[in-house]
């Protein structure tokens, strides 16, 4: 694919992004990336574009606590893709211009199939039973950090209406822009670029 075309894709999936992502709360906080924040968890779409391959990935994170924050959950729309260019997370850009077309349209299709994937996460008591159901190390520091945060929620926390604690610092404030512009649902300027896009 051309530079050109690749460029042209990129601004067609992420205009399909943000059609089909803000209606359902989430807003544009840098170039591929998308949240959606409820000050006791964020969903985060993320797009990647690689050299000859792209990414889109759906993952949920659980805000600082006791030193670790967490992704509980993480997806590639790979899985729900039928694109004979899938390369394990990633979607191989096509080498020719008549298949353009058929693939942006797949991907299209494959972010409709994957979006109710948020729904296993929208309770704190879902979020757990999601790390249970899907082999988490349950006996890790890590994962009992997350049980203890997701059992300790109020449920006006659950609702958003008030910050966790352990967002916050002893004087109340957040601990760092990143933090922030992360969980703070009045945060409403792009991230930091210091962590932005940040890969695996």
């Amino acid at each position: 694919m051309s530079q050109k075309r690749k460029d042209l894709f990129l601004r067609n999936i992420s205009g399909y992004l943000d059609e089909k992502l803000e209606p359902l709360g989430f807003s544009r906080y840098a170039k591929y990336r998308w949240l959606r924040k409820w000050n006791w968890k964020t969903d985060i779409v993320d797009l990647y574009d690689r050299l000859l391959n792209v990414m889109i990935n759906f993952t949920v994170m659980l805000p600082p606590y006791k030193d670790y924050t967490a992704n509980i959950g993480c997806i590639n729309l790979f899985s729900y893709m039928d694109h004979s260019g899938s390369t394990g997370a990633t979607y191989k850009y096509p080498s020719w211009p008549w298949s353009y077309k058929d693939f942006e349209e797949k991907v299209r299709q494959a972010v409709d199939k994957g979006l109710p994937w948020f729904s296993n996460f929208d309770t704190p008591a879902a979020c757990w039973a999601y790390m249970q159901k899907h082999e988490w190390r349950l006996d890790t520091p890590h994962a009992r950090n997350c049980e203890e945060y997701l059992k300790l929620l109020p449920e006006a926390a659950q609702q958003g209406q008030i910050l966790p604690e352990c967002l916050l610092d002893p004087q109340g404030e957040y601990y760092d822009d990143y933090t922030r512009a992360m969980f703070d649902v009045n945060f409403r300027q792009p991230l930091p670029p210091v962590k932005e896009e940040e890969d695996d």
